[in-house]
């Protein structure tokens, strides 16, 4: 987590579906390390974009946290598979499975 000044945190397997999520502990503050296969850069740069436009527009948004070289996305390689890693402040809450989803959710 050298990307984000984070060394000797702490990581924590969440999930994966089409990402895999990782909660990051550091210095008892909460982050959410999303990983998502490199075909989907555009899609993660306009929803960065999104976020960041929301925000500027008075709407409390979690936007992503900048890297130490100030960039949203760091893209990695492991094993010839290519990632890119976003990270977030972790907030609070539950989390809902698509197809248990109702018109009350």
């Amino acid at each position: 987590m050298g990307d984000w000044n984070l060394e000797s945190s702490e990581i924590h397997f969440i999930r994966v579906s089409q990402n895999f999520i990782y909660l990051v502990v550091y210095e008892n503050n909460k982050y959410i390390l999303r990983l998502t296969p490199m075909g989907n850069k555009d899609r993660i740069q306009l929803e960065i974009d999104f976020l960041i436009y929301l925000h500027l527009n008075g709407i409390n948004e979690n936007i992503p946290i900048k890297s130490a070289d100030s960039n949203f996305i760091k893209r990695y390689t492991f094993f010839d598979y290519n990632i890119q890693a976003v990270l977030y402040h972790y907030i609070e809450g539950g989390h809902y499975e698509s197809e248990k989803l109702t018109n009350k959710t």
